[in-house]
């Protein structure tokens, strides 16, 4: 009975990181795509096309899209939302991504560095920006500065 309880006592962790595997991606035809992920695609990135996008399954909040665009750009949305915009390619994002009082902030400061990539953390509380030069900047919700991340 002991080493039944042993047994199960080593087992149960590794079933437990099975069950508990929150997501499930899978490659996805770009029509398969959300309304508002090709309509933000459509405004944003005009000139592009899809060169491959990804459905990531996840238990809390909903399904996750990745899109990957020629030119060499990446997206992620999360509810209909970019949520991460990154240049694989290390070219400027389009102006029209980056929120203005960060475009505004960085132009002032930085006037001679391009972003190359956005993001929002997972719970909203802040926004980061990477430079051309791997310099991240971190900035509030509502577009703030906050502080250089290291």
């Amino acid at each position: 009975m002991k080493r039944m309880l042993i047994l199960t006592l080593m087992v149960l962790p590794l079933f437990a990181t099975m069950a508990c595997s929150d997501h499930d991606e899978r490659i996805i035809a770009p029509e398969k795509l959300p309304a508002d992920v090709t309509a933000y695609l459509n405004t944003h990135f005009p000139s592009y096309s899809i060169v491959q996008a990804t459905k990531e399954r996840e238990l809390v909040g909903g399904p996750e899209y990745t899109v990957w665009l020629s030119e060499g750009y990446k997206i992620e949305f999360r509810k209909g939302n970019a949520t991460d915009i990154e240049s694989t390619a290390n070219k400027p994002l389009p102006d029209t991504v980056i929120p203005q009082k960060i475009l505004e902030y960085v132009a002032t400061n930085y006037n001679t560095l391009q972003i190359v990539e956005w993001q929002i953390d997972d719970n909203g509380l802040s926004q980061e920006v990477r430079m051309n030069n791997g310099l991240e900047l971190v900035f509030s919700p509502s577009g703030d500065f906050l502080r250089i991340d290291s």
